[in-house]
């Protein structure tokens, strides 16, 4: 008897527990799967064993989020804004990457869905080579925290400009392949950090920028393309810095970069191809020097109207200077000394101030 009224003390404590701890919680209010940490979908767990959850029995937890932490180290970092719904999938190769999403889940996928509207800072680590952004839906706006992975050798956000915001941050220190990196972000402000040693590749890597407004910081000294690299980034400030050794190919590198100011640095020697490097760069103000190896000047230097002064000698390996100095109201002085191997020269000089000194045919003005 004295048992059974024990047994029955003790059943009566334990409700009276549960009831306190069932109160603290309250009927009204149950925990929502996203408070439990049930963060998945039925489908993103199919064919897995999954833990229904017992307020909701469309989310389940099928163990991807261990409750902790990941890509403390370096890693890319990426804040987007989500409505809810929101989907963002990314292209990588090389080694393993673990993706921290930003909303308790943490996995080794290359897309997700954000159950609800927030802001999320989603982490990348691991040794992948390649990065770029697939494709997104619900994604209102993107900014890079970080690109600070050593592995990566090549990025692409080309296909997020319509979203990608705020300040380039340090690049990769062994980035190599830059092409079409920011092609088109105007979205993109301030100054655009120096570039590593490591870059060769700098095709259409910040073409259209039209909203950066900072300044060229550094070149690296392994550029060679810089085809369309900074062309049309009209907002663009200060100096253009000294260029690499290897530069060879400078095809409309700064094509219409309107704001950029200062002398033309020293063209290297390895520099073959400028055709409409500078043009339409109308605030620069004088030419330092050519390199010994340029070939096509094409209209190189055309409607740079701010330049002023005497033309500094032509390389002699110059073939094509097609309307180089066309519209360069300010250069004066007299006519450069013919280089040896100038083929096409029609033009050249037209609307400048520069006099014929008779080793140049009419048909140079």
């Amino acid at each position: 008897m004295l048992k059974r009224i024990c047994l029955f003390m003790a059943a009566i404590s334990f409700s009276a527990l549960y009831a306190i701890s069932a109160l603290a919680q309250s009927c009204d209010l149950a925990p929502t799967c996203a408070e439990l940490g049930f963060t998945q979908t039925t489908s993103e767990c199919s064919g897995k064993k999954t833990l229904i959850c017992p307020f909701d029995k469309t989310a389940v937890f099928c163990g991807s989020f261990d409750g902790s932490k990941v890509c403390d180290g370096e890693a890319i970092a990426l804040q987007i804004d989500a409505s809810a719904g929101g989907k963002i999938s990314f292209n990588f190769s090389g080694g393993d990457v673990l993706v921290d999403w930003g909303d308790e889940t943490n996995n080794k996928t290359d897309s997700h869905t954000y159950t609800n509207e927030g802001t999320y800072e989603i982490r990348i680590c691991g040794t992948i080579t390649s990065f770029s952004v697939a494709s997104y839906s619900s994604i209102n706006e993107m900014k890079m925290l970080s690109l600070d992975l050593s592995s990566i050798t090549k990025m692409d956000f080309s296909d997020v400009r319509s979203i990608l915001t705020g300040t380039i941050p340090n690049f990769p220190p062994n980035l190599i392949d830059g092409e079409n990196m920011f092609y088109s972000c105007s979205g993109l402000t301030g100054d655009i950090p120096p570039l590593p040693d490591s870059l060769t590749n700098g095709y259409m890597m910040f073409r259209y920028c039209s909203g950066l407004n900072g300044k060229i910081t550094s070149f690296g000294t392994g550029l060679t393309n810089g085809y369309h690299m900074f062309s049309s980034c009209s907002s663009l400030t200060g100096s253009i810095p000294p260029l690499p050794d290897s530069l060879t190919d400078g095809t409309y590198m700064f094509n219409s970069c309107y704001k950029l100011t200062g002398d033309i640095p020293a063209l290297p020697d390895g520099l073959t191809n400028g055709n409409s490097m500078f043009s339409g760069c109308s605030k620069l103000t004088g030419i330092t020097s050519f390199g010994k190896g340029l070939t096509n000047g094409q209209e190189m230097f055309r409607r740079c109207s701010g330049l002023t002064g005497d033309i500094p000698p032509l390389p002699d390996s110059l073939t094509n200077g097609y309307m180089m100095f066309r519209d360069c109201s300010g250069l004066s002085g007299q006519t450069p000394i013919k280089p040896s191997q100038l083929i096409s020269y029609t033009g050249i000089f037209a609307n400048t101030q520069v006099t014929n000194d008779g080793s140049w045919p009419s048909s140079a003005w």
